[in-house]
């Protein structure tokens, strides 16, 4: 068989995207595609004018809900449909929206050394954001959630200090800027696009429509 191509566009702020990526995996399960799927990351900057210190969350979720109590009503319907693909958030944990940046270069640098722990590690990263609450803008942070995954703690940690890949990373992130992808979640099945976090059925039709 030859390889499935699916190219993921996500933010690790976004449960819809740490829902969408658990969705993907599933529908690639059922349809018995997981070995032959090979799973690119490509970085999107949901909040591209956030600093690297962050922002307070009530503040910047009043302002993008308009109020904290319809923040509040989207968090729990975001925990409900989490609660179908077995995620557990815990917005009351989270006090900080981070620069997302320095997630996606690790996870970038990650797809160059240990292609085989990528997925492991963004699964990793969406984890220890929406449910442990960790402030994954820091590199001390994402560090230690690599080594949760068998990665190289000291080695992550140098690699985000010197910022390897950067200017490679912002070239990916230029192109994510296109009008065609102007949202996220969106996964690429070969050509097959699916937008948001559908429905397991729709990421597997995607992927049985796609000559395996």
């Amino acid at each position: 068989m030859r390889p499935l191509s699916i190219e993921v566009f996500g933010d690790f702020t976004s449960p819809w995207c740490w829902i969408a990526e658990r969705r993907l995996h599933q529908a690639l399960d059922e349809a018995g595609a997981l070995q032959q799927a090979q799973l690119h990351y490509r970085p999107f900057l949901q909040n591209p004018s956030i600093q690297p210190q962050g922002i307070e969350r009530r503040y910047y979720c009043t302002a993008k809900a308009g109020s904290w109590a319809r923040a509040q009503l989207l968090d729990a319907q975001v925990s409900a449909a989490g609660q179908e693909q077995g995620l557990e958030f815990r917005f009351d944990r989270i006090s900080t929206v981070p620069q997302t940046l320095a997630a996606h270069l690790l996870v970038w640098q990650t797809q160059q050394s240990a292609p085989a722990k990528t997925s492991a590690l963004v699964d990793a990263i969406y984890h220890g954001y929406f449910h442990l609450g960790l402030d994954i803008g820091k590199h001390q942070v994402l560090a230690d959630i690599a080594a949760s995954v068998g990665l190289d703690a000291k080695a992550c940690l140098n690699a985000l200090n010197k910022a390897q890949g950067l200017s490679e990373l912002r070239v990916l992130l230029a192109e994510s800027r296109k009008p065609s992808i102007d949202k996220v979640p969106l996964v690429d099945i070969d050509g097959h696009r699916v937008t948001g976090a559908q429905p397991i059925s729709v990421f597997r039709r995607a992927i049985t429509r796609s000559p395996l």
